[in-house]
């Protein structure tokens, strides 16, 4: 099991399938967990889960909420964010 932390930013905002309301613009950070399964004696690595770190709202204390993204989700994540490089 390997987990890649991604940090995305988003220039406008944004909707994603099973969210009620828009997300705001601005720096997400998304989980993604990959296992191990062997392909022709050859280990590779197969995506298992991915998560949206959301930021916090006014007023909200304690840990940020982390919320599951299903693959379609993952796309659209990847593909409206800003390419990292005009990150600053």
């Amino acid at each position: 099991m390997r987990a890649s932390h991604l940090t995305v930013i988003y220039p406008h905002p944004f909707s994603l399938s099973g969210y009620p309301h828009e997300l705001p613009a601005g720096q997400y950070e998304v989980l993604v967990e990959e296992e191990t399964v062997t392909v022709r004696g050859v280990p590779v690595f197969r995506w298992t889960a991915a998560y949206l770190t959301l930021p916090r709202t006014k007023g909200e204390a304690g840990r940020r909420k982390r919320r599951p993204l299903n693959g379609a989700d993952l796309v659209t994540a990847m593909q409206n964010r800003l390419p990292p490089s005009q990150y600053q």
